[in-house]
């Protein structure tokens, strides 16, 4: 499991829920309290995100991670989504933030940027959504490892950064936005690199180094 993650599912995804906080804490129980859920009862405005702040602040009182699930994120107000950028960019050690919705479109790109994504099956045949392989991170070890993950086969370089322009493209057109903006730059540099010879680790790695 990811520290940021989206769930991404038309259905109810309590199962989903529970096999996630079984695989952090080793618990099914979603009322422990190293767990803060974040629902209706606690509505989705700027106070519960600062209230999500202080809870990953404080450590574990019986697991050795610490989880908050906000369920039905699409109700997160913008400020609200704003106000949580940060700590899905530089999340406290041994916590995981995971945010459950049924309308993916109504998070703002930059919460996408940040965010791993899982697609749970409700039981019907699936339509394949094409996702984001390239997740930025704050750590620049975590980039260039990945950046040398994806480009053990240097042929598919080029066409897996050419996929990434047409999803960040369809982001940007659910929501103006100057950070995936910045993205689809960098992007279009290194595949323009590649076109010219540079080697495809290299241009990776330039993306990398530009993006974060």
């Amino acid at each position: 499991m990811f520290p940021s993650s989206i769930i991404i599912n038309k259905q109810k995804t309590d199962k989903k829920l529970k096999k996630i906080v079984l695989s952090i804490n080793n618990s099914t129980n979603l009322n422990n309290p190293d767990v803060l859920i974040v629902d209706k009862k606690t509505g989705w405005g700027i106070e519960q995100i600062r209230t999500i702040k202080k809870f990953l602040q404080e450590k574990p009182i019986k697991h050795t991670n610490k989880l908050v699930i906000i369920k039905k994120a699409e109700k997160l107000k913008r400020e609200a989504q704003n106000a949580l950028l940060k700590t899905l960019e530089e999340p406290p050690q041994n916590t995981y933030i995971i945010l459950s919705t049924n309308n993916s479109s109504s998070l703002l790109p930059t919460i996408h940027s940040r965010c791993h994504h899982f697609f749970s099956s409700s039981g019907k045949k699936n339509k394949k959504i094409k996702i984001s392989k390239i997740i930025i991170s704050p750590s620049l070890k975590e980039n260039l490892s990945l950046s040398e993950k994806l480009s053990k086969d240097k042929n598919d370089v080029l066409p897996l950064l050419e996929k990434e322009v047409k999803i960040y493209q369809r982001l940007l057109t659910k929501q103006a936005d100057t950070h995936t903006s910045k993205i689809i730059k960098n992007l279009l540099k290194s595949i323009s690199m590649i076109k010219h010879n540079v080697d495809p680790r290299s241009a990776l790695d330039h993306f990398f180094l530009s993006s974060c």
